[in-house]
């Protein structure tokens, strides 16, 4: 069942917003756990989401994002053509320790290869989409405060993406 509730979905976004939603037969409660002023602005928080899901699902993603994470498909290695598996979740603390395990304990330098050659791709790969941003969507291009928010957004999303591969290579 999908819930749209119009007058809910405007409002913005804060991590930090103390709120409680209740569903209810009849009615949908939003409630601000924190006490609130005349006048002030009321936040949503939408969840831990990464910028993935809340560019796509709400159009905007956040600087800084700590629950931001980018899935790596790992490429088929050279000698064998497969893949070890389908792909590696990296967030800002970068290889997750289990990969790191498993390729250390089972002394898999299949996988080994397969993570090195993939995070190149990727890193490549993310490199020339910023390259790209930058040319197609240009300030002169980018006219009206919507299409800059649109523009700034995907900035975002590509820069927190790049920060991810930066720490994988730190990992």
């Amino acid at each position: 069942m999908v819930l749209v509730v119009p007058l809910l979905d405007i409002l913005n976004h804060d991590q930090n917003a103390d709120v409680t939603v209740r569903v209810k037969s009849a009615s949908l409660d939003f409630i601000s756990d924190t006490a609130l002023v005349s006048g002030q602005q009321i936040w949503n928080n939408y969840g831990s989401k990464t910028n993935e899901e809340l560019l796509m699902c709400y159009g905007f993603a956040l600087e800084g994002n700590q629950s931001d994470s980018i899935v790596v498909p790992l490429l088929p290695n050279a000698n064998d053509g497969e893949a070890p598996s389908t792909g590696v979740r990296l967030s800002t603390d970068g290889i997750p320790d289990e990969v790191i395990n498993s390729i250390e304990s089972e002394e898999d330098g299949s996988l080994f290869a397969s993570l090195i050659r993939s995070l190149i791709h990727h890193r490549k790969s993310l490199q020339e989409c910023l390259q790209q941003l930058s040319s197609a969507l240009d300030k002169k291009s980018c006219k009206g405060w919507l299409a800059k928010a649109r523009r700034r957004n995907l900035e975002i999303f590509l820069q927190g993406q790049s920060n991810i591969m930066q720490a994988g290579d730190r990992s």
